[in-house]
């Protein structure tokens, strides 16, 4: 299995095999997508490179948009999704974007509309049919980072948790899962002194109890995440120094997300735990394997 992970100007791939004692990465590496370079070119540089017929990849979650919509037991879906759609996009929105619509926190029965570029969704798919490639996996971002949480951590197995992505500019985006239920989307942007809310979709008032938490962090106040059991926290941009601050904060229950802590690698090759952690938007590739 090939893994790719985008995000920003680099493409960081993964290649796994099955052993007796589970997954074992047998290559990894990172690209970058110089200026002038297409993105596409990148795909196919890894694919000539690593021998494998079946990818799995992570789009970076700024190609892609967000939104939520929230549903009606009178009313059809497909029609709310329609009106929904008419309302807030224009009349050509459904000709350039894929929809895909998750449940979304039941108790505000919402779902969760990740909307993807046609044009990007098949450049993707040409340039891996290029190279006879099977994609059997395709996700965005911080999501596929949360199913590398409950495949590599057994994420699923708790009460709630957070995973969180500190991002470039200190723009952070959080996904608060409670009893495997995705309650809510958060974007915030930290400065010295406080969270600033940029976004928050879904359950509102889990929201503002992370962000309050949040807010006690930067104050150097927080002892503990008290609103859930555990925080996976992993940062992309090739910039660590926030996620080591936070570990280093001694935090009880944070979690440096990243699968090279969890995974046997060929070669017992000496990893270093925070220049790998884009690493951690490889997770679509584990889904439904036993780690």
């Amino acid at each position: 299995m090939i893994a790719i992970a985008q995000s920003h100007n680099r493409l960081h791939y993964l290649k796994w095999v099955a052993s007796e004692n589970g997954p074992l990465i047998s290559k990894y590496g990172s690209i970058v997508i110089n200026q002038g370079t297409s993105i596409n070119e990148g795909y196919l540089s890894i694919l000539n490179e690593l021998e494998d017929s079946v990818v799995a990849m992570s789009i970076d979650s700024d190609e892609i948009y967000f939104s939520n919509t929230k549903s009606y037991e009178s009313v059809g879906d497909n029609e709310i999704f329609d009106w929904h759609n008419q309302q807030v996009h224009d009349i050509q929105f459904s000709k350039h974007f894929d929809t895909f619509r998750y449940p979304f926190d039941s108790e505000t029965k919402q779902f969760f509309n990740i909307h993807i570029p046609i044009k990007l969704k098949e450049s993707i798919i040409s340039a891996f049919s290029k190279q006879s490639k099977e994609i059997v996996g395709l996700s965005v971002g911080i999501f596929s980072a949360e199913m590398g949480a409950r495949q590599w951590f057994k994420a699923n197995h708790l009460n709630s948790y957070i995973i969180w992505k500190m991002g470039k500019y200190h723009l952070d985006q959080m996904l608060v899962i409670v009893d495997n239920e995705l309650k809510a989307f958060i974007q915030i942007k930290r400065t010295k002194s406080i969270a600033k809310v940029i976004r928050v979709l879904g359950n509102q008032q889990i929201a503002k109890s992370v962000i309050d938490e949040v807010n006690s962090y930067i104050k150097n106040e927080l002892s503990d995440f008290n609103t859930v059991e555990k925080v996976f926290v992993y940062q992309s941009d090739g910039k660590f120094g926030d996620v080591r601050k936070i570990i280093e904060s001694h935090i009880p229950n944070i979690i440096l997300l990243n699968p090279f802590s969890v995974l046997e690698i060929e070669g017992n090759e000496k990893i270093n735990l925070y220049q790998t952690l884009p690493f951690a938007e490889v997770g679509v590739a584990f889904r439904g394997v036993d780690v």
